[in-house]
C-alpha cells in the first residue's frame, strides 16, 4: 500500500503542484535587479521594463507586486486591494525585494 500511495501523490499522476507566489518590488533603478533576483523569465523582464514607463505615468507609485503562478508571470499595482486579490486566490507572499528598510519605515511612519 505504501507504493500505491506514493504513486497517487506523484505530481505527474495526481493533483499538480501549483505554486502561486507574489513579491513586492521597487520601481526605481533597483527594479530590473529585483526582477532577476526573484527569478523572473527574461521575456517577462523585457516586457515589463518596456511597459514600466506607462505604469509610472498612470500609477505614480514606488512599488509594484509581481506574481508567479502555473500560467506564468504577472504584475499588479501596489494597492491594498491587490493583497486581497492574492490572498483570496491562495498566493503566498514571498517577501519584499530590496525594500525591507523602506517598508519598515512606512509601517512605523518614520
Amino acid at each position: 500500500m505504501k507504493h500505491i500511495k506514493l504513486y497517487e501523490e506523484d505530481k505527474w499522476f495526481g493533483i499538480p503542484d501549483i505554486e502561486r507566489k507574489y513579491w513586492l518590488l521597487p520601481t526605481d533603478e533597483r527594479f530590473e535587479k529585483s526582477l532577476e533576483e526573484i527569478g523572473s523569465s527574461p521575456i517577462f523582464i523585457n516586457s515589463i521594463l518596456n511597459f514600466k514607463e506607462n505604469y509610472d505615468k498612470k500609477y505614480h507609485q514606488k512599488y509594484i507586486y509581481i506574481s508567479k503562478n502555473d500560467s506564468g508571470w504577472s504584475w499588479m499595482p501596489y494597492e491594498k486591494s491587490s493583497e486581497v486579490f492574492f490572498n483570496k486566490r491562495d498566493y503566498v507572499f514571498s517577501g519584499n525585494v530590496n525594500i525591507e528598510d523602506e517598508m519598515t519605515a512606512i509601517k512605523y511612519n518614520i
